[in-house]
């Protein structure tokens, strides 16, 4: 593994309106934020920094965030193609019934958003690789070289399916064809006593091949669901392997500006640019506070 990681945070914006940061995802000139528990989602200019709400047609709430117990706890996100047209996909971490659903997003409104049950899916996923009800917590998503990985909060587990075929699937997900898929367990570090988990993922160019970053928090929780004291978050990258397995090139903890470790729990990024292992990009904390926090962070990796 590579540690020369370099992580410096240039900026820190708070989001006051904006609870419980989950996705980020960038197209253009605008990134899209995706909340897991508001009935919105959230288009952010990134020259001036403001953003516009954009309610979520069936999830209504009279209050400012819709109830745990019955929120769609929308997690991993990607920008993809489907039928040849671009959409942001927000998924559900599927860890209740009321989170197996996968928000469609028209980034160039010329359809509505969609809702698309993904119940089919995790039930084959849970049978296949023998996970409970719960376990089957998805907290980020990423597309590499033409193929799918969702990445659950539970063991660092990751698992991976064709974009073809799952593009295929969610055209008919009453009855399509679930998409065949692999999965393999990462190793992430233990600090402070507690075990780094998955938390989110986006797709980059590492040394001229396609790779993923991602970001993993230090949440002590008595199960995959709850929500604990936060130890801070790491970021690192990954890429596949000669046999398509994934490694881990790259991995660092996140520090402030006086070297101690930032205490937030991390929800995605986004790679707003870059140049060779040079990396501008955003991530977003969610500490379970009603507020979300954006930072501008450099990611060198030498």
């Amino acid at each position: 593994m590579d540690n020369n990681m370099h992580i410096t945070i240039n900026k820190i914006l708070q989001l006051d309106s904006l609870p419980s940061g989950s996705g980020l995802e960038v197209s253009g000139d605008s990134m899209y934020i995706i909340s897991d528990n508001a009935p919105a989602y959230y288009k952010m200019d990134l020259r001036t920094m403001e953003y516009a709400v954009y309610p979520i047609k069936g999830f209504t709430s009279d209050g400012y965030v819709i109830p745990k117990k019955t929120k769609h706890d929308l997690e991993g996100s990607v920008i993809g193609k489907i039928n040849g047209q671009e959409y942001l996909l927000a998924f559900g971490s599927g860890s209740s019934p009321r989170r197996e659903t996968l928000l469609m997003i028209d980034i160039h409104h010329k359809k509505a958003d969609r809702k698309i049950p993904l119940a089919r899916l995790y039930s084959a996923l849970r049978t296949k690789y023998e996970l409970s009800d719960e376990a089957l917590n998805v907290e980020g998503a990423a597309v590499c070289k033409e193929r799918l990985y969702l990445f659950l909060r539970k063991k660092n587990m990751v698992i991976s399916m064709k974009w073809a075929d799952f593009e295929q699937y969610i055209s008919d997900p009453v009855e399509g064809n679930i998409p065949p898929s692999a999965s393999e367990y990462l190793m992430l570090p233990k600090h402070s006593g507690v075990s780094a988990g998955f938390s989110g993922a986006t797709e980059i160019v590492y040394k001229g091949e396609e790779a993923i970053m991602f970001c993993a928090s230090l949440e002590h929780t008595p199960n995959h669901i709850d929500d604990g004291p936060v130890f801070g978050s790491y970021m690192g990258i990954m890429h596949p392997d000669k046999k398509g397995k994934m490694e881990i090139v790259a991995l660092e903890i996140i520090r402030n500006e006086k070297g101690k470790i930032l205490k937030e729990k991390i929800e995605s990024i986004a790679v707003i640019s870059s140049e060779t292992t040079n990396y501008n990009t955003l991530i977003i904390s969610d500490n379970d506070n009603g507020v979300s926090k954006l930072f501008e962070v450099a990611i060198t990796v030498k």
